[in-house]
């Protein structure tokens, strides 16, 4: 698969500026560290599935040399879907026909998930995995993603997946942009996700290392 890759997409961990809403609860330091967690359990994730991986960074000027000894390029200006349609389209002009997108918010989603993202694209133009927010965690096509793919889609809200899934029946309709649905995942933004994910660790001990170890540290685990 040399000409997949995994285009993660993510913020930069820095203090004060991640999981501001988790900071609300347990502090400034857990949600930093919970941060990085997340990033490097995902980065771990990325490395067991043999494709390339390329980190894009927000805000623009973080040294992702902090957090990664691969390739790292800065998101740039714009709303989210501006900037995801720009790397998809770069990515492209290097050469890659399949292209995923991830996030770093889902740390222990299994890679089987992520690996069922690109056998999809052997025969359907696009793969989306909701998640349980109301968004989604992976976004992923076999072509260029269309520049209306996220036309009339919030950013970040409960009815953001169904807005896009509005759009992906059209462009199925309209220009036979098939697409398929992977299971659904749980984000971790908010207290009850975080509930959810220290639930999940409880379950499966092998997943999202990093995590455990922060979780652990701050005795929620």
């Amino acid at each position: 698969m040399n000409r997949c890759v995994i285009a993660l997409f993510t913020r930069a961990p820095e203090w004060g500026k991640v999981k501001t809403r988790l900071a609300q609860t347990h502090g400034d330091e857990f949600a930093f560290d919970l941060a990085g967690a997340m990033l490097a359990d995902t980065l771990t994730l990325c490395a067991s599935i043999e494709v390339t991986t390329r980190l894009f960074l927000t805000p623009d000027g973080f040294d992702g040399r902090l957090v990664w000894s691969g390739t790292t390029s800065s998101q740039g200006e714009g709303d989210l879907w501006t900037r995801l349609l720009r790397a998809d389209a770069h990515l492209r002009g290097e050469g890659f026909e399949r292209v995923v997108f991830l996030g770093s918010d889902a740390p222990d989603v299994p890679a089987r998930l992520v690996e069922a993202a690109f056998a999809s694209l052997e025969t359907r133009p696009l793969v989306v995995g909701p998640a349980l927010d109301g968004g989604f965690y992976l976004m992923g096509g076999a072509r260029r993603l269309p520049d209306d793919l996220f036309e009339g889609v919030p950013v970040s809200a409960r009815d953001t997946l169904a807005h896009l899934t509005e759009n992906l029946h059209r462009l199925s309709r309209e220009r036979d942009f098939g697409f398929r649905t992977l299971s659904a995942w749980s984000d971790v933004d908010e207290e009850d996700d975080l509930k959810l994910l220290i639930e999940r660790l409880r379950d499966t001990p092998d997943a999202a290392s990093h995590c455990r170890e922060v979780l652990e540290k701050y005795g929620l685990l």
